[in-house]
């Protein structure tokens, strides 16, 4: 049998996706078979790429390999390394969506701090390898006015980065790198949040707290905003100072106004086309990093009371005239299997007792099932048609069933008294 020779591009992709496991491509169809059968010597090189790709991702994340052990982070690398395939040969910019791919991760979800600590490795990474760039020169901004300076944009160095987390990710990443587990098991995990600095020094890459309205007005910066609104960002007396601090320290490699003029241009002509076309997406990314930094405690409080307002209000109709309740499930609300009466008081011992289970956030993801089931037999077998209103009490459900009852409930509290229990015998960071 004659087989077509296939060009370059096809004998790549192919040997890709077999050695990366997507698919069988047919590679083994190119591979001569002298000694060893194709597959067989895919299989070797097989084994070196993901003995690579895991050696990679060790590198760059150290304390996670630490904190979850050989065995679980090798795991979950093999499951990241089949779900996000490398994309270019550029090994150190490989796993930048592992720390989302951990958050997703339903075997991590009780080390919720284990995301932003994996986020916190990545911003060391990328601040590692980033290039050198030459920092601005102050000078450029002495020909400026008041108005002028207001209206100046700057462009960050690529050697920095900001980071904002509900856990106290810097204490948890040094304790392990430094192997204290003294210093570990003493970290709190319900502390204050941090907002993270990381730069790069000549001595290496430094990680440091710094205040909130700091770190609002240099995200504010990094974003395109003008110096105006950035400084309006977090008004203090000592947001000047900072700004200096900024700039002595070379976090900016080049600035612009909205309108320079030709005599006095503060900006190359490429960083000024790259200035306008940034502008409105700094604004729309500076928006959107405030939206996504809103806690989860404040949705998960709103849903949980949704929820419970739905099913409570319910309970109170029934029980409001409870014979028509009762002629319902024996006429219109029959379910197989069940008489009416047991469904009735089944029903209703339910809307009673989880909307109150709810508003404590006591076992709010066995809540959360249970409640699922019940809208799903409401729609299976009662009211067919209402699903658009069912879906929504389904989606409600699923992210507290998911992500759990959030900061403020009495789940949060025991979980915190587990793993105050747990840390002491493993070292674990503490409540």
């Amino acid at each position: 049998m004659t087989m077509c020779t296939p060009t370059l591009l096809e004998l790549q992709l192919a040997v890709r996706a077999d050695l990366l496991g997507l698919a069988d491509a047919g590679a083994a169809e190119y591979v001569v078979a002298e000694g060893l059968a194709p597959q067989a010597r895919l299989a070797i090189y097989r084994n070196t790429v993901n003995s690579t790709l895991l050696k990679a991702l060790q590198l760059s994340y150290p304390a996670i390999h630490a904190l979850v052990g050989e065995e679980f982070f090798e795991g979950a690398v093999r499951l990241f390394i089949e779900q996000c395939p490398p994309s270019h040969a550029q090994l150190d910019s490989y796993g930048a969506t592992f720390p989302d791919f951990l958050a997703r991760m339903p075997e991590a979800a009780s080390l919720d701090y284990l995301p932003d600590t994996a986020r916190l490795e990545w911003a060391v990474n990328e601040v590692l390898h980033a290039p050198d760039a030459k920092p601005l020169d102050l000078r450029r901004l002495e020909r400026l006015n008041e108005d002028g300076l207001g209206s100046t944009r700057f462009v960050s160095s690529p050697a920095v980065r900001l980071l904002k987390s509900d856990f106290p990710v810097d204490a948890i990443w040094r304790a392990v790198l430094a192997h204290d587990d003294k210093a570990l098991a003493g970290i709190r995990l319900d502390a204050s949040p941090v907002w993270l600095n990381i730069y790069r020094r000549a001595v290496g890459v430094e990680v440091r707290q710094i205040a909130d309205w700091q770190w609002r007005i240099t995200t504010a910066l990094f974003a395109g905003l003008s110096l105006h609104d950035a400084l309006a960002e977090a008004p203090d007396r000592d947001a000047h100072v900072w700004l200096a601090s900024l700039l002595a320290s070379g976090y900016f490699v080049d600035a612009g106004t909205l309108g320079p003029t030709p005599e006095s241009p503060l900006m190359t002509r490429e960083s000024q086309s790259a200035l306008r076309g940034s502008t409105l997406n700094g604004r729309i990314l500076h928006v959107i990093g405030w939206l996504e930094g809103g806690p989860y405690t404040v949705l998960a409080l709103l849903l949980r009371f949704a929820v419970a307002t739905v099913f409570w209000n319910s309970a109170m109709t029934k029980l409001a005239d409870w014979n028509t309740a009762l002629e319902l499930f024996r006429e219109d609300y029959r379910l197989p299997l069940l008489a009416p009466e047991f469904s009735a008081y089944l029903a209703v011992s339910i809307e009673l007792t989880t909307p109150v289970l709810l508003v404590l956030g006591l076992a709010t993801r066995p809540v959360a099932f249970v409640l699922l089931g019940m809208t799903t037999v409401i729609e299976v077998f009662v009211y067919p048609l209402a699903w658009p209103t069912h879906i929504q009490w389904a989606a409600m459900l699923l992210v507290l069933l998911c992500r759990g009852a959030g900061g403020w409930s009495l789940d949060h509290l025991l979980y915190r008294r587990l793993s105050t229990v747990s840390s002491n015998r493993s070292g674990r960071p503490a409540d």
